[in-house]
């Protein structure tokens, strides 16, 4: 049976709601941020440090009660899938939105004409920010990572792995079962599939095979037959050259066949997995193909597998092929053209996505191209340290990318103080109600300021009236300091691109909401 409210009533449970969502995440903004703890239906309490634990799970039993906080929850989730940072900002930044406009409705103003009071300023958003802008290089890359990491070990590892694979390289975090965290580098090309056979392992203790100056078959179709690859085994054979294929599929004959070669020592040859599934396999393949210059056998092509000699598989270096991955290095024949073209390719997809899944198949691909890749190994001592960890050094990571990609504007919530001073400004000309509301986004951007003083236990107005009196967006409090200090010498700055997608995202979820004036909500 539907449950039916509206007006007045729907509105102060539109505010209520909006208000429990901010209650439980904003005590753990900022450096002075507290945590959360998340009881979990049938594993341990999680305790959270930041809002991301919080949203995954925050669902109200009232229906009603839920309205405003799926919206908002959705809203943050979706910042923090997309640039890694900025969920709790938008949670508060929506509910100081709803808040005020709620009141001013109940007063009488019209909630359209105030939403699109709200929509003139958002056009202007993005310009007045770039008025803000400082470019990010190499002297802001140490400070900048070290604040946005919170936690000198975080900081540590994310700016060694910047420094060695660059801001747009492959950086890879994964689960340690030591409780130290550790940081390794993989040279030349890295992926996860390894050998297609362990009948294929030169070394049955270690489950590996070595090669040593191997020329790589790449093929992207199913070797059915041993005639299919005849010539390329006699040419390898003649030659003494020793022959890795990576291949989609095999048939059991054929690997049978070569298997008992290569134990009788008649060929050195060694059959790998192709990395991924579907079309991320062909990508991968392609990136494959361009790094170490052999031609990649598929449909596409036009090429059959049985016309072509040794001369399609270009010569690598060294090869070492594992149980579950596989690492190539020396690429003598790559195709740099090529590998920039696609690794352009692969970035763009990248920024367009918020995906995990296929951001996960984008970073093998990227890893590929880039030839060189860092993995942090993460450790702790129990599980949900780990957990938290884990999230710490990829919203770091995904930070430091979108900064290098758009550039800084201040932080300590700075930018978004400033933005609203001069948006405030713009706002003057505006008819009576739209400036109504494009006056409530001005205040409700004071909002994180406020939320990082009470978290820090330091009277709100008092820093407010700091920042108003230095005139400098790039002059700003220090909360771990209690001082006024250039937020440029501190590192303390966020990602442009980040700062935007924030207002925007908060605004549109808060004033979607005023607009609100029925519901019908179905009984749990």
């Amino acid at each position: 049976m539907a449950n039916i409210i509206y007006g007045q009533e729907l509105r102060k449970k539109l505010q209520d709601s909006a208000d429990q969502i901010d209650r439980l995440t904003a005590p753990n903004f900022g450096p002075e941020g507290r945590r959360s703890i998340c009881e979990q239906e049938y594993d341990l309490p999680v305790i959270a440090n930041s809002g991301r634990k919080v949203l995954e799970d925050f669902c109200l039993y009232d229906r009603g009660d839920n309205i405003a906080a799926a919206s908002i929850r959705d809203a943050g989730k979706k910042i923090a899938d997309q640039y890694g940072d900025g969920n709790m900002t938008t949670v508060i930044l929506a509910d100081a939105l709803v808040r005020s406009g709620i009141k001013l409705i109940t007063a009488g103003y019209d909630p359209m004409r105030m939403r699109k009071g709200i929509h003139r300023m958002l056009s202007l958003a993005g310009s007045v920010l770039d008025e803000m802008v400082i470019p990010f290089d190499d002297e802001l890359l140490e400070r900048f990572v070290m604040v946005s990491g919170k936690e000198e070990e975080v900081g540590k590892y994310v700016l060694e792995a910047c420094r060695q694979v660059g801001t747009d390289g492959v950086v890879t975090v994964q689960d340690s079962q030591r409780k130290d965290t550790a940081l390794r580098f993989w040279n030349g090309a890295r992926y996860d599939c390894g050998l297609f056979s362990l009948a294929f392992a030169q070394d049955k203790e270690k489950k590996h095979s070595v090669l040593q100056n191997p020329r790589v078959l790449l093929s992207n179709i199913k070797i059915q037959s041993f005639s299919e690859i005849r010539k390329i085994l006699e040419d390898a054979g003649r030659t003494k050259t020793p022959l890795l294929i990576i291949t989609y599929d095999m048939s059991e004959d054929v690997q049978a066949l070569l298997a008992a070669n290569a134990n009788r020592k008649t060929l050195q040859v060694v059959v790998a997995k192709a990395p991924g599934f579907g079309d991320s396999r062909r990508r991968n393949m392609l990136a494959l193909a361009a790094k170490t210059g052999s031609v990649l056998i598929d449909e596409n092509t036009g090429l059959k597998l049985e016309d072509c000699g040794l001369d399609i598989c270009a010569p690598v270096r060294y090869a070492k092929i594992e149980k579950e991955n596989t690492v190539l290095q020396g690429f003598s024949m790559s195709a740099p053209e090529l590998v920039d073209k696609l690794r352009k390719h692969t970035c763009a997809c990248l920024a367009e996505t918020t995906d995990a899944d296929e951001r996960e198949k984008l970073q093998t691909t990227l890893s590929i191209l880039n030839g060189k890749t860092a993995e942090i190994q993460v450790g702790a001592a129990v599980e949900y340290e780990m957990f938290e960890k884990k999230y710490l050094y990829e919203n770091t990571l995904r930070t430091v990318r979108n900064a290098a990609n758009s550039n800084l504007v201040p932080g300590a919530g700075n930018a978004f103080f400033w933005l609203g001073q001069k948006l405030r400004n713009k706002a003057n000309d505006l008819p009576d109600a739209e400036k109504t509301g494009a006056f409530c986004l001005c205040d409700a951007l004071e909002a994180l300021i406020r939320q990082l003083s009470e978290n820090a236990g330091i009277s709100a107005g008092n820093v407010l009236e700091l920042v108003r009196q230095e005139g400098d967006p790039y002059r700003g409090y220090d909360i771990r300091t209690h001082q006024i200090v250039d937020l440029r010498e501190k590192g303390i700055l966020m990602p442009r691109d980040t700062a935007e997608a924030i207002v925007k995202t908060a605004a549109e979820t808060a004033a979607s909401l005023w607009t609100v004036e029925a519901a019908v909500l179905a009984d749990r």
